[in-house]
């Protein structure tokens, strides 16, 4: 299983409700995506002070690296990015995407 995460750094001026909005559209692609098993959205709760400001993120599991890529080329995926991208601090420079394989996962 690979587990997606990208960390967010949104500009000062979004709020918290177009900052939730724009994460539930990730959570609202899995009706469009074939291959996402579980998908977390939210907001950092670390108090360890070290997040740089990246301070909300989501996470998708899917069962394999084939599944990130046809999901990382999906048009809806894309047009998500497009509303995101915009509001994020230094654009793509606001986004910290990192997959890892997670060894001995169910895929459901």
């Amino acid at each position: 299983m690979i587990r997606h995460c990208a960390l967010f750094r949104f500009q000062a001026d979004a709020s918290e409700e177009e900052i939730a909005e724009l994460l539930q559209g990730f959570v609202e692609l899995q009706d469009q995506i074939k291959d996402m098993l579980e998908v977390l959205v939210g907001s950092n709760m670390s108090s360890e002070g070290l997040s740089q400001g990246f301070d909300h993120g989501i996470i998708i599991d899917f069962p394999d690296k084939a599944a990130v890529e046809h999901y990382l080329a999906h048009p809806d995926h894309l047009a998500l990015a497009e509303r995101v991208v915009p509001r994020l601090e230094g654009g793509l420079n606001g986004a910290l995407p990192f997959d890892l394989e997670v060894r001995g996962a169910s895929t459901g």
